[in-house]
């Protein structure tokens, strides 16, 4: 292993940027958000993309952009990830709005893969031994690192949108109203919490997958609740190592992708 391989390695988060647009009286305001009784959760309390007349399809909120622009939130990202065997570039870039009349080529997805370029270059991003990770805005929930990973995942589950098929597969659920008992398989936090908006009551397997990958990248493998029953265990380790080995595929063949959370 050559010295820039070595320092690959050992640097998990390649890159860590932002670029926000210096237009804070378009932000989405904090009003946007709402909390669910229980404090548990914050939630949108508005239609996603919307708020009053206000358009924040390409736009943070200002608490997403405390959390993103904080040395705290790469710090974490940084020693979380030391956890997985892969390198990341994690951007938030605001504003892909395309002025229509100054671009003969008006492609949309053209001019999106220019901007997406452009940072790239000038910011030199080692891409093809990386996961590279942009988003564009607010998405429900404050963004803070574990949520980062958590849309990654949704990410994911946008470039290869089968995965969720093979995982509703491997749980072997009936419908996702069986969701409830996984709680005695997981320990991370959202499957363990009770209310209207927990995964569980959303019954939504492809949140509960996007959890599970945030699970992989924090702790470097899927906890299995202590609390399950002996008899068990056995079975339950097996469906998790199914589930990791699923992840580690589908990271895999993100390596050298750019994955666009860009709405």
């Amino acid at each position: 292993m050559n010295f820039k391989e070595w320092l690959l390695n050992e640097m998990p988060l390649n890159h860590y940027g932002h670029q926000f647009i210096n237009d804070d009286e378009k932000d989405p305001p904090e009003t946007f958000y709402s909390k669910e009784p229980s404090g548990r959760f914050q939630i949108y309390s508005q239609p996603v993309g919307t708020y009053g007349d206000l358009n924040i399809n390409d736009k943070f909120s200002r608490k997403d952009k405390a959390i993103i622009s904080s040395p705290k939130t790469a710090r974490v990202l940084e020693q979380k990830l030391k956890s997985s065997k892969y390198n990341f570039n994690i951007l938030f870039i605001e504003n892909f709005k395309i002025d229509w009349t100054a671009k003969k080529d008006w492609r949309p997805e053209k001019i999106l893969d220019d901007r997406i370029s452009e940072y790239v270059k000038s910011n030199n991003l080692n891409i093809d031994q990386s996961i590279t990770y942009i988003s564009n805005r607010s998405a429900g929930h404050l963004m803070t690192p574990w949520m980062i990973l958590h849309r990654l995942a949704h990410a994911i589950g946008a470039v290869n949108p089968s995965v969720y098929n093979t995982f509703h597969i491997i749980l072997d659920l009936r419908s996702s109203r069986y969701l409830d008992h996984l709680r005695k398989v997981f320990l991370f936090k959202s499957i363990q919490q009770d209310g209207e908006y927990s995964i569980t009551s959303r019954g939504s397997v492809e949140e509960l997958f996007h959890e599970l990958v945030a699970e992989y990248l924090w702790h470097g493998h899927i906890r299995l609740n202590p609390k399950t029953l002996p008899v068990d265990r056995e079975r339950y380790q097996k469906v998790i190592n199914s589930i990791e080995s699923l992840i580690v595929r589908n990271l895999d063949s993100c390596v050298g992708q750019i994955l666009r959370d860009i709405y």
